[in-house]
C-alpha cells in the first residue's frame, strides 16, 4: 500500500466509512494503480466498472485497460474547453516511474527524464463535468495532471459538489518558473477548495518541496 494515499483513504473512512459499491475516479491515472488502491481500501473489494481511469497518453491508457479491464478507462486529456490541444507524451520502458508524466505544457521538455522518449501529439481534451454521468455522486476523486489542478477543478463546474473526498497534487512556488502562464499554485487551490465548502484535511509531500498532494472532505455532506 502507497502511504501516501493513507490520507485520503483515512478522511473517506473516517467521516464515510467504508463502502460496498465505491464510486472512484482518477483523473491522471497513469497506470491505474492509485485508483484500483483507494477503490480497493474503501471497499475491500477488487475493482469493477465503478472505477472510472482517466488518461490522456495513449501509451499509458492502453496500459490502464490490460491493468484493470473491468474499470472504464476514458482516454483524454481534462481541461476547461472540450476540444483538442497539442500533448507532451512522455514514456520511458526502462523506467515505469518515468513514464506517464505527461502534460498539456509542451514548452519544457528540459523538466522530464533524460531517457525518456517525447512525443507531441493532439489528444482530445474534455471538461469533467460533460463526462460525469447525471446524479452520480462519487466517493473518491484523485487528480494528478500536472499543472493542470486548477483548469481540472474549474471544469468540474457545479458538479464539485457531488465527489466527497479529493486527493489533489498541487504544486508550490519552489517549481513555479517551470509551470505554464495559466498556473496556480498549492495555496489558490487551498483557497479554492475552501471557498467552495470543502475541509482541508492533509497534506503530503511525498515527491519533494515542490510537489504537495491536497486532501479535503465536502464539508456539505457532513
Amino acid at each position: 500500500m502507497n502511504k501516501w494515499l493513507d490520507i485520503c483513504v483515512n478522511a473517506y473512512i473516517d467521516n464515510f466509512g467504508k463502502t460496498e459499491k465505491p464510486i472512484v475516479w482518477d483523473v491522471g491515472s497513469r497506470d491505474g494503480d492509485d485508483g484500483a488502491e483507494l477503490f480497493n481500501r474503501i471497499s475491500g473489494i477488487n475493482p469493477d466498472e465503478n472505477l472510472v481511469l482517466i488518461e490522456a497518453s495513449p501509451i499509458q491508457a492502453e496500459l490502464c485497460r490490460t491493468n484493470y479491464p473491468r474499470a472504464i478507462t476514458i482516454e483524454c486529456a481534462i481541461d476547461e474547453k472540450n476540444g483538442v490541444r497539442k500533448f507532451l507524451s512522455v514514456y520511458n520502458p526502462n523506467n515505469i516511474e518515468a513514464s506517464g508524466t505527461s502534460s498539456l505544457n509542451t514548452l519544457h521538455k528540459e523538466t522530464k527524464h533524460p531517457d525518456a522518449q517525447l512525443e507531441t501529439i493532439n489528444v482530445e481534451t474534455r471538461r469533467l463535468d460533460s463526462l460525469i454521468p447525471k446524479n452520480q455522486a462519487i466517493d473518491i476523486m484523485k487528480i494528478d495532471i500536472e499543472q493542470y489542478s486548477w483548469q481540472a477543478l474549474q471544469s468540474l463546474g457545479d458538479r464539485l459538489k457531488d465527489v466527497k473526498v479529493f486527493h489533489i497534487e498541487t504544486e508550490t512556488d519552489l517549481i513555479k518558473d517551470v509551470m505554464h502562464p495559466d498556473w496556480h499554485n498549492n495555496i489558490e487551490i487551498r483557497e479554492f477548495m475552501e471557498d467552495n465548502g470543502f475541509i482541508f484535511v492533509g497534506k503530503d509531500n511525498e515527491w519533494g518541496e515542490g510537489i504537495e498532494d491536497q486532501v479535503y472532505v465536502n464539508g456539505a455532506l457532513l
